[in-house]
């Protein structure tokens, strides 16, 4: 097995794809680049469509790309990322503050919906209020789209809430 920066450490352990890891950088830069600029900056709505167009490709062959969180990796598509690399590790580290355990990606994704999620883990949104920086305290989890299109979830004040991406 061929080893790679994204890849888990310790031997016999599966590589992660280099669509996956290009999938998993792009979702990191999008996240960066939407706590860094204000709403409505230009760099934005290209970094979702990015993100959407990379879930795209994966989505071809499959229903739906679920990413698990842990505190320093993410594991997709049952392979766990390398928690020293930088960029993973730090997306890892920014979900996992924001009690994100799942992020699940659906076949047909609109750019506007991940541009909608992408703004929920900035750094305004978790000083803003406490029920955004704790979402799972008497609310479902977050949803994009509409309150009529979001589902809910029940959740216990100790648990993760899955981060659904979706067209219904």
């Amino acid at each position: 097995m061929r080893a790679s920066p994204s890849s888990s450490d310790g031997p016999g352990r599966a590589a992660l794809s280099r669509d996956l890891a290009d999938f998993l950088i792009e979702l990191s830069i999008a996240l960066h680049k939407h706590a860094m600029y204000p709403e409505g900056h230009p760099s934005l709505a290209p970094a979702a469509a990015g993100v959407t167009r990379r879930a795209a490709l994966l989505l071809e062959n499959r229903s739906t790309l679920s990413l698990g969180v842990a505190r320093r990796q993410l594991v997709i598509e049952g392979i766990a990322t390398d928690p020293k690399h930088p960029v993973l590790g730090e997306l890892a580290e920014r979900l996992h503050r924001h009690h994100l355990g799942a992020v699940t990606f659906r076949k047909g994704v609109e750019p506007a919906e991940v541009a909608d999620v992408l703004k929920t883990p900035s750094p305004t949104s978790a000083s803003s209020s406490s029920a955004r920086a704790h979402p799972q305290k008497g609310r479902g989890p977050r949803s994009s789209g509409s309150a009529s299109r979001g589902r809910r979830w029940p959740c216990s004040p100790r648990t993760t809430s899955p981060w659904r991406l979706s067209r219904r």
